[in-house]
């Protein structure tokens, strides 16, 4: 005798524009590594997995998790209905170089991670950035 069964499946997924927010057109390397191939976009997924729904973008989430100082920026940049100036316009060009620099080695870092399928929170991955950068 065969039964039918039916059953659901919950999946939680991130769902952000790759730009956008307060890093619009900030970090194009950063924006580019992203773009250049969609698993680089899993990696999100995967250190997202305590995602707060706050951000506009996987830029600006990234640009959080690397720079947890500038979360009340950003925040108070989305509760304004992005009246404030957006980050392009706070930082200066040196600031933004080693920003994206920085961010680019945490996705690297992170990615790496991810290929090998080893669990780490982004606090880990900016650790590990700073080593390596304090060591340089």
């Amino acid at each position: 005798m065969l039964t039918l069964s039916q059953t659901m499946r919950l999946d939680h997924q991130l769902y952000l524009e790759l730009t956008g927010g307060i890093t619009t057109s900030v970090f194009p390397e950063v924006e580019n590594w992203l773009q250049e191939n969609t698993d680089h976009q899993h990696v999100m997924d995967w250190m997202g997995r305590n995602f707060n729904t706050e951000y506009r973008s996987m830029v600006d989430y990234l640009f959080c998790a690397v720079f947890p100082s500038w979360r009340t920026a950003v925040r108070c940049f989305y509760e304004s209905d992005e009246a404030e100036p957006p980050l392009r316009d706070i930082i200066s060009v040196p600031e933004r170089n080693y920003m994206q620099a920085k961010m680019l080695l945490a996705m690297q870092v992170a990615y790496q991670l991810h290929c090998k399928q080893r669990a780490a929170s982004w606090r880990k991955v900016v650790a590990v950035v700073d080593e390596l950068a304090a060591a340089a």
